[in-house]
């Protein structure tokens, strides 16, 4: 049985996923298929119809976050020595391409799981890429920052409060002070480079 996105064969070498419709694909170029279209209810390239799976092929929540960013295995990080030469650590998982000693501020793999629900879900919502990234980032520095987190619904709660907060300053001023969501919690913002990249390349990039 092939692949009908890249028509290789399907076997255990790489991740397969089963669309509701019952048509197999690897899971990956699933993935690639969902960045570009923009959500995970995609038409099943044999039968057309639409799928409506959205849970990971994956028990292992680890594999499953490095599936979802597409993670090449011992990607490298990107962090240039001052000898000029590229930093030797492997890179960690969702840290815009460094290594824990050159972004220290990491995902803890006990969140993970939670991680890899939330950009389920944001791939079902209706909104532009960008606006996905923006949030998908947004929710993994707010789980580094309140560790008490352990729900989807707790993750969804901050993005109401803040929308909340601008809908109550709208009510009691004619005019609103610019305030972002990452200002909102003080958070940084991320690097540009990797909004770009993320944006030209219709992936999440690790």
């Amino acid at each position: 049985m092939e692949c009908s996105i890249c028509l290789e064969e399907l076997n255990d070498k790489k991740t397969i996923f089963t669309l509701s419709c019952n048509h197999k694909l690897h899971y990956q170029c699933f993935l690639k298929y969902v960045y570009q279209k923009g959500n995970l209810f995609i038409d099943c390239p044999l039968c057309r119809e639409m799928n409506t799976n959205n849970k990971s092929p994956l028990d292992d929540p680890k594999e499953g976050l490095k599936e979802l960013l597409l993670s090449p295995k011992n990607k490298r990080c990107c962090q240039m020595t001052k000898s000029g030469k590229r930093c030797k650590k492997n890179s960690s998982l969702m840290n815009y391409g460094y290594c824990s000693v050159h972004h220290k501020n990491i995902l803890p793999e006990i969140k993970y799981d939670l991680m890899n629900r939330y950009i389920l879900y944001i791939l079902q919502i209706n909104s532009r890429w960008y606006t996905k990234i923006h949030m998908i980032d947004f929710i993994k520095k707010i789980l580094i920052k309140y560790p008490e987190i352990e729900t989807l619904d707790e993750i969804l709660t901050y993005g109401w409060r803040y929308k909340f907060h601008r809908q109550k300053m709208a009510l009691e001023n004619e005019t609103i002070e610019r305030c972002d969501i990452n200002e909102y919690y003080e958070l940084d913002d991320p690097p540009e480079e990797w909004i770009h990249k993320c944006m030209e390349d219709k992936i999440i990039h690790s």
